[in-house]
């Protein structure tokens, strides 16, 4: 049971800096613009 608990920890960090890239990513493109012109051409 030790086992399981200290590979979903690992699981739930690893997740959790994946989405925080993905976060800082998404802002980073909203603040050059690139959000903005993409939706104008849809």
């Amino acid at each position: 049971m030790g086992g399981a608990i200290i590979g979903f920890i690992i699981w739930a960090v690893v997740g959790f800096i994946i989405i925080c890239i993905g976060i800082s990513a998404f802002f980073a493109k909203k603040a050059v613009g690139f959000g903005l012109t993409s939706r104008r051409f849809k």
